[in-house]
C-alpha cells in the first residue's frame, strides 16, 4: 500500500500495523472521502490479498453507513478503467448482502459462470478441499472458504469512528445521505455551493440547498 492510501484508510477507521497515526497537516481539514477511499482501496485488493481482508473487516463493521449509489457512481464512472477485470468490488457487495446490509445489492453483479477473486492457481485446490465461500458462490464468483480473515480488532468501532471522523459522525446524526456529506464540507470549511458539488460528486442543486439552510440555521 502506498503512504498516501495508507493515511486515507486510516482517517476512515482502519487500523493498519507498523504505521504511526496520520500526519497533522496545517490550514483546513482535509475531506476525505468514505466511499472514494474504499474505491481506492479495492483497486489495490488486486494485488494485496491483506488489504482485501481489511477492507471485507471495515464492511462487516460500518457497511450500513457507506451510500452504496456513490460508491456504485465512483467504481464504474471514475475508476471504471481500473476496475474493469477486478472481481473484489462485486464479491464485497456480496459479503455485505450476507451480513444483511441489503442496500448494497446495487452493487451486486451475477457472473454468467464462475469467477476467481484470488488468482486460479491459488484457488483451485483450497476450493477443492475446503469448498468455496457460499455467499460469493452465488454470485459465481469463487472464492476459497475461510480464505478472508475478518477480524474486528483491525478496524475501529462506531463509537471510535464517530469520535475521529467528523463524515462518519455526521451520516450517524443526520442519516446516510449527501446531506450529511453536504454539511461535513461546510464544517469543514469549504465555502461555496461549487466547491461543495465538486467534493462529494453531488449535483448543485443539493449542495446550494442545504448550503443555504445550514447557514440559515447556525
Amino acid at each position: 500500500m502506498n503512504t498516501n492510501l495508507n493515511t486515507k484508510l486510516m482517517a476512515i477507521g482502519f487500523v493498519i500495523s507498523g504505521v504511526g497515526s496520520a500526519p497533522h497537516r496545517s490550514g483546513r481539514p482535509e475531506f476525505i472521502d468514505i466511499e472514494q477511499t474504499l474505491t481506492e482501496a479495492l483497486v489495490e485488493s488486486k494485488n494485496d490479498f491483506r488489504l482485501a481482508s481489511l477492507i471485507f473487516s471495515w464492511v462487516a463493521i460500518h457497511g450500513d453507513y457507506v451510500i452504496v449509489e456513490k460508491l456504485f457512481k465512483i467504481i464504474h464512472t471514475d475508476y471504471h478503467r481500473d476496475l474493469k477485470d477486478n472481481v473484489w468490488p462485486y464479491a464485497l457487495a456480496a459479503f455485505a448482502m450476507s451480513k444483511k446490509i441489503h442496500k448494497w445489492k446495487k452493487l451486486t453483479h451475477k457472473f454468467k459462470e464462475g469467477v476467481y477473486a484470488f488468482p486460479k492457481e491459488m484457488s483451485e485446490l483450497p476450493i477443492k478441499q475446503k469448498g468455496a465461500a457460499s455467499w460469493a458462490k452465488k454470485f459465481n464468483i469463487l472464492i476459497p472458504e475461510d480464505s478472508i480473515r475478518i477480524r474486528e480488532t483491525d478496524i475501529l468501532s462506531p463509537e471510535e469512528l464517530i469520535k475521529n471522523n467528523l463524515q462518519y459522525k455526521n451520516r450517524y446524526l443526520f442519516g446516510v445521505s449527501y446531506r450529511a456529506d453536504i454539511i461535513t464540507a461546510i464544517q469543514l470549511g469549504y465555502e461555496t455551493p461549487s466547491q461543495i458539488s465538486k467534493l462529494i460528486q453531488c449535483s448543485y442543486e443539493p449542495a446550494h440547498r442545504i448550503f443555504n439552510e445550514y447557514r440559515m440555521a447556525t
